[in-house]
């Protein structure tokens, strides 16, 4: 069942500087995920198309491909069809939220440019410094909670465990914000 919010979101527009670092972050997933090019393309795609858009608590909205007016909210999962079906329910709606998380953390953290000209891919509230997150590094999927240390890092603790460690913030899928 798709999720369509009281108001619909609004298509984003892409600029070359954030669609070529989509393009970098599109690169690096099939690279990683050889498997998975097919949703993956199609999530670089959406993204590219400006049809997600990013909330400050880590959630997003991402507009269907096939479906007009339909928007899929994605935090960790995702309602389309596909989720059920897709490598640990990576479908093209989760894959865009992803690219495109992944290409403003890029800009922002590796622009020469001052920081408060660079796009980031949302704030972090005050009351948001814990997470429900993915550890996304070294190629590994591991669900759990990530607390922000700073802007730069965050403990990752995985589910079951009382202890976790540091990683960098390009290491981390952050789901929800936990108040």
């Amino acid at each position: 069942m798709a999720s369509v919010p009281e108001t619909s979101p609004t298509v984003q527009v892409i600029d070359d500087k954030v669609g070529a670092a989509l393009h970098t972050m599109r690169l690096r997933a099939v690279d990683a995920y050889p498997t998975e090019r097919a949703r993956i393309d199609r999530g670089h795609m959406l993204a590219l198309s400006g049809y997600v858009t990013l909330h400050d608590d880590g959630t997003a909205m991402v507009l269907s491909g096939s479906l007009p007016d339909t928007w899929y909210a994605v935090n960790g999962h995702c309602v389309c069809r596909d989720y059920a079906v897709a490598p640990h329910g990576r479908c093209k709606h989760r894959w865009a939220k992803a690219l495109l998380t992944k290409a403003y953390t890029h800009l922002h953290q590796r622009s020469e440019e001052p920081l408060d000209d660079t796009a980031c891919p949302y704030s972090f509230p005050e009351t948001f410094t814990t997470f429900a997150a993915t550890y996304i590094g070294h190629g590994e999927h591991i669900n759990g909670v990530a607390r922000k240390v700073d802007d730069r890092e965050f403990y990752f603790t995985p589910e079951g465990l009382d202890t976790g460690g540091l990683c960098d913030y390009s290491e981390v899928a952050l789901g929800p914000g936990i108040a």
